[in-house]
């Protein structure tokens, strides 16, 4: 029984890189899975067979995070599938390749909707079911590249929550 059994988790920008090691990691660890890419499928198909073959129900999902209505779409599908969202993981990123006086003023918009408009939606969607009573024990929340964090406003200590928070909970092999 893994660190994970019984929760959900959806990770964003599950494809490839960090986000399919992510994915296979949290499988490992027993969750369920909604797996999100913004393009190619066939990698985010690769991803979603491995992680079956570790016993994780997944549901990949094809959408653009810096799109309010996909992730309200997004995060809803997911709910409907298994009922709750436990953890929120967004290894989104979108980069020019190419140096940075070249980059059109499109190819910026885009590039900062998605780096950084994409984390707010999602966290955003995902927000009051994170932070249900009955998971609020649980330091694994919400993981953003940017390092936003959000704390519960009920009053609890910040530096005792990030203390918790700071413990290792799940180790990626």
């Amino acid at each position: 029984m893994g660190q994970l059994t019984g929760r959900t988790a959806l990770v964003a920008g599950a494809g490839r890189n960090n986000g399919k090691a992510i994915s296979i990691a949290f499988a490992r660890e027993g969750a369920d899975l909604i797996l999100v890419a913004r393009e190619k499928k066939d990698s985010l198909n690769e991803v979603v067979k491995e992680c079956e073959k570790l016993g994780a129900k997944v549901l990949p999902i094809m959408a653009d995070v810096s799109d309010h209505e996909q992730v309200e779409r997004l995060v809803q599908q997911g709910l409907d599938r298994f009922g709750q969202i436990d953890v929120l993981m967004s290894c989104t990123g979108r980069r020019a390749h190419q140096d940075f006086w070249q980059i059109s003023y499109e190819e910026w918009h885009k590039t900062f909707e998605v780096n950084l408009q994409g984390y707010f939606e999602l966290a955003r969607a995902v927000a009051d079911e994170i932070s249900k009573e009955e998971s609020l024990n649980d330091p694994v929340r919400v993981a953003l590249a940017f390092g936003y964090a959000v704390f519960p406003a009920d009053g609890r200590d910040r530096d005792s929550l990030l203390a918790q928070a700071s413990e290792p909970r799940i180790r990626m092999v």
